[in-house]
């Protein structure tokens, strides 16, 4: 590989905030991605980068989808060149002591997909380097469950020391989607890392119905912090597996007494989903949670309820929009980045939380009651509430001609307010919201 590439190479890994480095990186990912003859090394690199942005790192929405792009543009070309006539090379080279030939035969060892290699890869799950093991997780997950000792080895490494290995786990348990990882799954479901917390509930609705009957029990389980993911993932399975008994309402109903108001308002929203509580019984809930005397995470939960409730959600319109008044004032430091969270002090975060979720829900609710304070959310110095305010706008119905007033307001031109803003504004709440 050119000397020129490598140093592009390294260059994508450095992890700076501020813009033109960011711009730069993005460059270097668009160069090397069609100049380099060997790709992997590129691919191995955004991974990097696309780990740090799951595991809550300081990484910039811009790079972490150039990043994004790149792997999915250049994994394939490298991946099925590997035959099943290497196997046992790539097994070899699985101890390599270059970290990047180790990713590599790992990756293509999950590409070929031929089970002969999982002895070699459970075995590699020792490695002491934490990417080699996010590898060795996603090679193992790819090959799936032939030989009975897939699974398990993915469960014992829930207990990694890296919270990206067990972000990985997570996931390929979801892809693999067998019911009998469930019973752990939900004892693990109060990791001290919310990224990895958030994807395990993610696997739990994706292996569906049959985890129904192990959440229901967890309910009461002693710790806070799993009931919050158990009430969280069956308010999201609910919906998608419609029908259920008695038990699961008798238990969501006994939650709603339950000292944590974060999981009030998930079994408050589940019960909603089965259109097992009336609307006018749930508002006070709500309605208490959108407010300043709860912490930022609960005041987020209570505005994505509010939002997935829609139009009939009007009862909380008055209080969004106080909640956004009182906070309208608020400044955000000179030389702020959203992702940078150092040079904000934690209620300078709350307020920027607040005006993001809030201009979201406010949208979803769809009541031109909001567009005042939407347009005023216009000129918000931070880009990702401008985009959710300028897409709530566009939910709303707001009037073209209003849009090209707004022009003057936001800098933009209209198309862009129609497409590129708004299509970020929905990626960006997903990545939020879990």
């Amino acid at each position: 590989m050119h000397t020129g590439t490598n140093i592009l190479i390294r260059s994508i890994t450095k992890v700076n905030n501020k813009l033109n480095i960011m711009m730069f990186r993005q460059f270097c990912l668009m160069i090397v991605c069609f100049a380099c003859r060997t790709r992997f090394s590129v691919a191995f690199s955004a991974k990097q980068i696309i780990n740090q942005r799951s595991i809550g790192g300081k990484i910039s929405y811009q790079v972490y989808i150039s990043a994004f792009l790149a792997v999915f543009i250049l994994t394939p070309h490298d991946c099925l060149n590997a035959q099943r006539s290497d196997l046992e090379a790539l097994m070899k080279q699985i101890h390599n002591s270059d970290i990047q030939v180790r990713c590599e035969a790992i990756q293509n060892l999950g590409m070929i997909g031929d089970s002969t290699a999982v002895p070699a890869l459970i075995h590699a799950l020792e490695d002491p380097d934490e990417l080699v093991r996010g590898y060795v997780v996603e090679a193992l997950s790819s090959i799936g469950q032939p030989t009975g000792d897939v699974i398990p080895a993915l469960l014992d490494a829930l207990d990694d020391k890296d919270p990206e290995v067990r972000l990985y786990v997570a996931e390929g348990l979801g892809k693999i989607g067998e019911p009998v990882a469930i019973p752990e799954l939900i004892q693990a479901l109060d990791d001290p890392n919310e990224s990895v917390a958030a994807a395990i509930a993610q696997t739990l609705q994706i292996i569906g119905q049959p985890s129904l009957t192990y959440l229901v029990p967890a309910l009461n389980n002693e710790r806070q912090a799993l009931r919050y993911w158990v009430a969280w993932t069956l308010d999201n399975i609910i919906p998608e597996v419609g029908f259920v008994d008695q038990s699961v309402e008798t238990a969501l109903k006994a939650t709603l007494s339950d000292i944590s108001y974060g999981v009030r308002i998930w079994a408050a929203s589940a019960l909603y989903k089965l259109n097992k509580l009336n609307l006018d019984l749930i508002m006070p809930i709500l309605i208490e949670g959108l407010t300043k005397e709860h912490n930022i995470k609960v005041r987020r939960d209570a505005s994505v309820v509010v939002g997935h409730i829609g139009s009939s959600a009007q009862f909380a319109i008055p209080h969004l929009l106080q909640e956004l008044e009182d906070i309208k004032d608020a400044k955000m430091p000179k030389g702020y980045d959203y992702n940078d969270k150092i040079k904000s002090s934690a209620q300078d975060l709350d307020f920027l939380q607040i005006r993001f979720c809030f201009a979201w829900t406010l949208g979803m609710i769809g009541d031109p009651a909001a567009i005042p304070t939407l347009v005023r959310l216009l000129k918000d110095p931070a880009y990702r509430i401008r985009t959710n305010a300028s897409e709530a706008l566009y939910r709303i119905g707001l009037p073209s001609s209003k849009f090209c007033k707004m022009k003057k307001i936001t800098g933009q031109p209209v198309p862009m307010l129609h497409s590129l803003w708004v299509n970020m504004a929905r990626f960006q709440m997903e990545l939020y919201l879990f």
